[in-house]
């Protein structure tokens, strides 16, 4: 998917963490999900920007 939204697995190798990892990020509520069928979450790529920028001094 290349564009504003990606999946859960389409961020674990944007971010290069664990499948777990990922999963638990959306999970805790960390990153925003937006949940679009029973099976599909999606995260925006600008959310997952500020969570790695909120990192950074």
């Amino acid at each position: 998917m290349d564009g504003v939204y990606m999946t859960i697995p389409e961020m674990q190798s944007y971010l290069r963490i664990s499948r777990k990892t990922a999963y638990n990020l959306a999970a805790s509520g960390k990153i925003p999900t937006y949940r679009i069928s029973p099976r599909k979450t999606l995260v925006r790529r600008t959310d997952i920007d500020k969570y790695v920028n909120s990192f950074k001094a």
